[in-house]
């Protein structure tokens, strides 16, 4: 028999049976094998079962009406066909009954599916639905040319900015405001604007508020460039009293805003905006960030609106109300609060392995330690009531707990449980294993690893917020997003812009020669920019490879107060024609954000095979990107002084290759092609 058993399952809820079955009746007279969720597997359970008819169809049809939509297993098997749809490339169809497609843009990645809408009542139902079925295969990730484009964006943000400056701004303020007044009525949060246009605008285009100041929070160094990180005070009068708070419209909006107007891709923007809120609340609230609990608002507002809300969040800051937009969405003891369960957590694992038994130990202490309840029967017990009794259900795998008959059933009656409350209760402890190695059934849940902190990951896990199902849903290609807000947001700034002061303006040639001038060089500099791309995404400084000095900054770009430079490098070669020359590199920045996202938001999902892939598609996308005539004419020509320059720094790789040997063919190539060389 081939690998895929039927052409069609179909995914339904026990409230749409009659609608199903008419959808079955239509298909079998067609010729089409169908599968249905009430079709079970003997002797298999339903997690398994649904995951057998899934990689055993050539397509997922979906029914989602009204009543079903928010069933848990309607999401499991939705999770589950849209991960093999984005990993296999396989086909997921939806079919809408009833009128309420508007609410499919709330359902998030479902928005962008192919679906159909049903009406039993029109007289071609029948025929619509066997040419939806049968039509070409659309592939997910071709559906959303933008990627994930909000995530990208958020991720971005908080690893090269948030997640360093959110914890520090409270004690920053209270130092700069010590012996003065202000402090009285100051918000110590700091306020996350975002409009309902999402334009990047002036704050104080409001009209009702001032900016009183720029101060540095810290400093730090970003894919090898050091960088202050500012943040702006700005005031509000409300009649004798001026109140103070800490601002930004995120600058990375201006990505999502651009691609949608640009119109090269599909982007829906509200949409879009709607997830990079959510995308935004839910990662710094994530338990990795227990630092920025209460440190943060998000406010979203209408033009005209802005004074008037944050004046009135700055006296609930003040009064000690918080508000509701807070980054306090983790509430210490969570589990405490169920009163369904009798203990916080059960360990779960393989007896007869004294690897898995030590790390058992290690979390159970860890657990009784801060008055976290276990449940006595650990997995020594023969039933498996003692799994009903506990919020939490921690699993030890590895290699020898697969090897566990009673084990993975276990596991299962866990995760069915998890799915049928719609809260996910089980956490699995990778034991000398990688998220490749676990079995299917268990991969669409979150992992610790004991690789990492595992014992914090846990404890921030079981006593903060509770987890969902919708919390599992695939979250598209980030490294899509990362790459529109790397060329439209950053790139053109130091590229294509002048820098400007009072007396001058520089263009990037200009810039160019004065470096070399200062410098007093006289090889040239090849006018153009080479982006290097780590496959392992590691910070790499080009200063520390032999052959090659850093000869220094270009004069930077400016844009809203933020310096935007470049670094002048000279490589000495035999391999180049004059033995040396200059030229300007740097690490591509959202590498290092992919880089974070894979150690430290492991719950995105990104495996090293994934990232691999996600580091390679940013650079494919960003060389094809910036050669795009749409693209050249809406943003402008960075085909003609940049490159993208992807290599495999992986110690133990048989392909591995060092970024010197990279730099010389590609800068010995351009001089082959008579590419620009700058002299002073």
């Amino acid at each position: 028999m081939s690998k895929d058993e039927w052409d069609v399952f179909l995914v339904h809820s026990d409230v749409d049976r009659d609608s199903a079955e008419c959808i079955f009746t239509v298909l079998d007279r067609n010729g089409l094998s169908c599968i249905t969720t009430a079709f079970g597997y003997e002797g298999h359970m339903l997690l398994e079962g649904s995951l057998n008819k899934i990689h055993n169809s050539i397509t997922t049809l979906v029914l989602l009406t009204l009543r079903s939509c928010n069933e848990p297993w309607m999401k499991l098997e939705t999770i589950l066909a849209l991960e093999k749809a984005v990993r296999e490339k396989a086909s997921i169809r939806l079919l809408v009954e009833g009128n309420w497609e508007n609410d499919l843009q709330k359902l998030g990645l479902l928005g962008k599916v192919p679906r159909l809408s049903l009406d039993f009542n029109l007289s071609n139902w029948e025929s619509e639905l066997i040419r939806n079925v049968q039509a070409e295969n659309l592939i997910l990730e071709n559906l959303l040319p933008a990627g994930n484009l909000a995530l990208g964006q958020v991720y971005s943000l908080i690893v090269g900015f948030y997640r360093t400056v959110l914890p520090k701004l409270r004690g920053v303020l209270e130092s700069h405001h010590s012996g003065n007044q202000k402090l009285a009525t100051t918000s110590t949060r700091f306020f996350i604007l975002v409009p309902s246009d999402c334009r990047v605008i002036n704050i104080c285009s409001d009209g009702k508020i001032s900016l009183v100041e720029s101060i540095v929070v810290g400093t730090v160094v970003h894919a090898g460039k050091k960088r202050d990180q500012r943040v702006n005070i700005y005031s509000i009068i409300e009649g004798e009293t001026v109140y103070y708070f800490v601002a930004e419209i995120p600058y990375v909006l201006n990505t999502i805003f651009m691609v949608h107007a640009s119109k090269i891709v599909d982007v829906d923007l509200p949409f879009e905006l709607d997830r990079f809120v959510l995308t935004l609340q839910n990662v710094l609230t994530h338990r990795v960030h227990e630092n920025c609990k209460d440190t943060f608002h998000v406010i979203r507002y209408k033009e005209g609106t802005l004074a008037d809300i944050i004046l009135n969040q700055i006296k609930k800051d003040i009064s000690g109300a918080a508000g509701n937009n807070t980054g306090s969405a983790m509430t210490p003891h969570a589990a405490l609060a169920q009163p369904d369960f009798e203990f916080e957590a059960a360990i779960v694992f393989n007896e007869h392995s004294r690897k898995d038994q030590e790390v058992a130990e290690e979390i159970g202490n860890a657990l009784r330690m801060r008055n976290i309840s276990i449940e006595p029967g650990w997995s020594g017990e023969p039933q498996f009531k003692f799994l009903e009794r506990a919020r939490w259900k921690i699993f030890i795998l590895s290699k020898e707990a697969f090897d566990d008959m009673l084990l993975k059933p276990k596991c299962i009656m866990a995760l069915t449980d998890s799915v049928q409350k719609d809260k996910i209760g089980v956490i699995p402890v990778l034991n000398g294993i990688t998220v490749d190695e676990i079995p299917e059934f268990i991969s669409w849940i979150s992992c610790v690893s004991t690789t990492e902190e595992y014992i914090r990951c846990l404890l921030n896990i079981i006593t903060g917020q509770e987890l969902k199902m919708d919390h599992c849903l695939p979250r598209g290609n980030i490294s899509t997003g990362l790459m529109w807000g790397y060329i439209y947001n950053y790139l053109p700034i130091p590229l294509l812009s002048k820098y400007s002061s009072s007396d001058r303006s520089l263009d990037f040639t200009t810039r160019i020669q004065n470096r070399l001038k200062a410098s007093n060089v006289h090889c040239g500099c090849i006018q153009r920019l080479y982006i290097h791309v780590p496959k392992t995404c590691k910070e790499f400084k080009l200063e520390n490879v032999e052959g090659i000095e850093c000869v220094g900054e270009l004069e930077p770009v400016k844009l809203e107060g933020r310096p935007y430079t470049l670094n002048m490098y000279k490589i000495t070669s035999q391999h180049l024609p004059r033995g040396q020359v200059c030229f300007l590199a740097e690490q591509a920045t959202p590498t290092t954000h992919l880089f974070g996202i894979s150690n430290v938001y492991r719950d995105v999902g990104i495996s090293p095979k994934e990232h691999h892939k996600q580091v390679k598609d940013f650079c494919e996308s960003c060389n094809s990107t910036i050669q795009d005539v749409a693209f050249i004419k809406n943003v402008g020509d960075l085909n003609s002084i940049c490159q993208f320059l992807l290599y495999d720094d992986e110690e133990h790789s048989t392909t591995k290759t060092s970024l010197v040997d990279v730099l010389t063919m590609a800068i010995k190539e351009d001089i082959e092609k008579n590419v620009t060389v700058v002299f002073s």
